[in-house]
């Protein structure tokens, strides 16, 4: 996420169908600690990834806000990521995600239709 807090992790009841996205109705919830990747990646010391993925059901555009230093590196060259837009926060929109990824260098982004939802790959020179 964009800020280190607790959220409410809701699924529908599939093995890969959960979101921190509460306004679709779900039948299961859990508490979950969430950490900007940015905070993760300096606190145990890792290397800054060449390519990062994020699927995170509606959640894409909080997880980049929290990921900022690491994909503003040179060294970080790609995302790829599959955006949610029916289980995004009302406030955001797709075109809010693509924005923010090319405000941190990302200037191709290819983007792949895939029923109400789509692939973006997103690339640096």
């Amino acid at each position: 996420g964009n800020s280190s807090s607790e959220g409410t992790l809701y699924s529908r009841g599939g093995t890969a169908d959960f979101s921190l996205i509460g306004h679709i109705k779900k039948k299961a919830s859990s508490k979950v600690s969430i950490v900007p990747g940015d905070i993760v990646v300096r606190n145990k010391n890792l290397s800054l990834p060449n390519i990062v993925k994020i699927d995170v059901e509606g959640y894409e555009y909080q997880v980049i806000e929290g990921f900022e230093e690491t994909l503003k590196q040179q060294i970080c060259r790609a995302v790829y990521l599959e955006v949610h837009p029916t289980l995004m926060p009302k406030r955001i929109k797709p075109n809010n995600v693509m924005d923010l990824l090319k405000s941190f260098g990302f200037k191709f982004i290819k983007l792949c239709p895939r029923g109400k939802t789509f692939h973006a790959f997103c690339y640096k020179c």
